[in-house]
């Protein structure tokens, strides 16, 4: 048979037999035992009722997005270095939109129920958001706090977009994601608290010492991020370890599916290190997302692969911009094209790839489970 009679009509990105696993095998399975999710449950269902029927789930994901990338942009504008203080406003409105892409993220799913229209496409648009999110946010979160561009910067970046996709590949392998006692909703308030208190006290608080410690705040914080991301990681390959001896799954097999963003994370932290312009602290914007975009390439593949039963493989073609960043820069030495120019170029094509993914998936799995993504059809209002 051929290759291109496995593949719905112009889809590079699933089989026929991945879609039929998706008919019949779909769905979604996970918990939540956050202390405060559980108390914000009131606020959630009290506020689901305030979203019109006609609305659709995946439009409500998008609108707490469209909250995420506006708070984002102004950040960048005003302190693109991430050193550089905002006007209060500013930093009450990345708070409010923190706030607001929180619940909206939890309302999507209510009114995905709510209006009988939850599907594999709801989970896989939230998660495809969300991975994107996680860079936006944490540079927002930075920029509040004046922490310089620098490796403390990066190095949480980094970890942030890791711990997301070890997160999907615990699930991939385990079948269910479960979420403990203090996740990414306490992460959210403390990101909201961040902004407020550079808000209300300035964002040069951040710069002052803390008291016994001799460090500064926004050395302090990101330290402790850090070290609950590294717990978050352990406690996900603990997990897949416990099933891969439970079902006597293969391991290498098994581990092998985390080279793809263990190789991402080295080519990117050894370009920093090579490069002649230190392009890391010439262009972070551009550096940073394309983090952004790299690993949410990855996030949205190994999803999609649990839900259609299709493999997740170390082989990612995806591994070879960044690779390509980095030589470039340790062979050429910026004598051909300069890094910043690379890291731009970089960044456009994880973003293209990502898009033209997300929406080629949007594309087939709307004509294949008979729905709309942004609208909910006549009959089912």
């Amino acid at each position: 048979m051929s290759s291109s009679s496995t593949r719905p009509r112009g889809n590079m990105y699933v089989t026929t037999q991945g879609l039929v696993n998706l008919k019949a095998n779909y769905k979604y399975t996970g918990a939540d035992k956050s202390i405060v999710a559980a108390k914000m449950q009131v606020w959630w269902n009290m506020a689901v009722n305030w979203l019109p029927l006609w609305m659709a789930p995946n439009l409500v994901t998008l609108l707490g997005f469209a909250f995420i990338i506006v708070s984002y942009l102004l950040s960048a504008y005003y302190s693109p270095y991430l050193t550089a203080p905002a006007p209060t406003i500013v930093y009450l409105f990345h708070a409010f939109a923190v706030f607001a892409y929180q619940t909206l993220d939890a309302l999507d799913g209510k009114q995905a129920r709510r209006t009988k229209t939850s599907s594999a496409l709801g989970e896989l648009f939230d998660h495809g958001c969300d991975a994107v999110t996680t860079t936006l946010m944490a540079i927002t979160c930075l920029s509040s706090m004046q922490v310089e561009t620098g490796w403390y910067a990066y190095f949480l970046i980094l970890v942030s977009n890791v711990v997301f996709f070890f997160a999907q590949w615990e699930q991939y392998n385990v079948g269910t994601l479960t979420l403990g006692y203090i996740n990414v909703t306490e992460a959210q308030f403390a990101v909201m608290g961040v902004h407020l208190i550079s808000a209300f006290f300035g964002a040069e608080f951040w710069n002052s010492p803390v008291p016994i410690l001799g460090i500064s705040y926004n050395t302090l914080v990101p330290m402790s991020q850090l070290a609950t991301i590294g717990y978050t990681i352990f406690n996900n390959v603990v997990d897949v370890r416990a099933v891969i001896a439970e079902r006597k799954l293969e391991p290498v097999s098994v581990y092998t599916q985390i080279i793809p963003p263990l190789a991402c994370a080295v080519f990117t932290t050894l370009w920093i290190v090579v490069s002649p312009s230190r392009v890391l602290f010439s262009h972070p914007q551009a550096f940073f997302l394309m983090i952004g975009f790299m690993f949410p390439n990855l996030v949205g593949r190994i999803v999609f692969a649990r839900m259609t039963g299709s493999p997740f493989t170390w082989q990612q073609i995806l591994v070879l911009p960044i690779a390509f960043g980095f030589l470039n820069s340790l062979i050429f030495r910026e004598t051909i094209v300069s890094d910043g120019v690379v890291a731009w170029i970089l960044m456009a094509t994880y973003m293209g790839a990502y898009l033209h993914w997300a929406l080629s998936i949007i594309d087939v799995l709307c004509e294949a489970l008979n729905i709309e993504c942004l609208t909910i059809p006549h009959n089912k209002k």
